[in-house]
């Protein structure tokens, strides 16, 4: 079991890096929904290391 959460762990910080990676360049006055859609995804990511570590 703990395989599984220090790979989901990885994924989850991978993914993460690949969001901020293309949040990098947006606007909030210009790429409103982009920033509000990855963001979201980044708080999903993280919610998703809570149920992991901690449910």
């Amino acid at each position: 079991m703990t395989a599984i959460r220090i790979i989901a762990t990885a994924l989850d910080i991978l993914f993460a890096l690949i969001f901020l990676y293309f949040l990098n360049g947006l606007t909030w006055e210009k790429d409103k929904a982009p920033v509000i859609g990855f963001g979201s995804l980044e708080i999903c990511l993280l919610l998703n290391l809570v149920c992991i570590w901690w449910g």
